[in-house]
């Protein structure tokens, strides 16, 4: 249901397996600071601080749904080659209908 994630995911599969160099080359949006955010593409001060404010993020999903209230697709695709959100995955359960 999201394209521009689903493009942006296999880019994120084939990175090297060292955390580090994944860490140096993408930004955490729950602990980026605005003049950070505001330099990416698509991205100004207003929405940097829109960000910031409903941090924190549990899942790219959330931050996605609040995104395409500003950006299109196309920009949502260049901007998350910029940040991204860690998740807990031994948090994680099987949703029981």
């Amino acid at each position: 249901t999201y394209p521009a994630i689903k493009k942006v995911l296999p880019v994120v599969a084939n990175l090297p397996l060292s955390f580090s160099a994944f860490a140096e080359t993408l930004l955490n949006s729950n602990t980026v600071n605005v003049e950070e955010l505001a330099a990416l593409p698509y991205m100004d001060t207003i929405l940097a601080e829109m960000i910031l404010e409903k941090r924190p993020y549990p899942s790219i999903s959330v931050m996605n749904d609040m995104l395409l209230v500003e950006l299109n697709a196309t920009q949502l695709e260049k901007l998350y080659a910029h940040v991204f959100i860690p998740i807990k995955l031994n948090v994680g359960r099987i949703a029981i209908p």
